[in-house]
């Protein structure tokens, strides 16, 4: 896994500051939009919020850390080598998670929203949610 990432990161090392400058225009755009009183868009931007936001800046995390020549966490410093290569997993780990909930548990979540608190105002309340 950590072979991959670090090709991955060669190949996207020189793309990193469009990376983040894309997570940040439009985690700028989210936050104008929940402002806004245009509400499907704040929608909209609300379900699309993970992919649009927090992949682009785990392609970013992935060029900074894994690049085999200017990553922080491929370079040795002090640590012993079985911590080394825990901390590379560790990092590994965090960013394969990091993107799963970027791409799959943050859209399901602002799809699910809605539903699931008209069905926790029901069991607790028994009150009706308005749609």
């Amino acid at each position: 896994m950590l072979r991959v990432f670090a090709q991955w990161a060669k190949r996207l090392y020189p793309h990193r500051r469009l990376f983040a400058l894309f997570a940040l225009s439009m985690f700028v755009l989210l936050v104008i939009a929940s402002v806004s009183r245009w509400e499907p868009g704040a929608e909209i931007l609300g379900i699309a919020a993970g992919p649009l936001v927090f992949f682009p800046w785990s392609l970013y995390l992935l060029c900074i850390w894994f690049h085999p020549e200017h990553g922080e966490v491929s370079r040795g410093g002090t640590l012993p080598l079985a911590a080394q290569a825990l901390k590379k997993y560790l990092f590994a780990s965090f960013l394969v998670f990091y993107a799963i909930v970027a791409l799959v548990a943050l859209p399901t979540f602002s799809l699910w929203s809605h539903p699931f608190t008209c069905l926790m105002l029901r069991l607790v309340s028994q009150e009706r949610c308005i749609a």
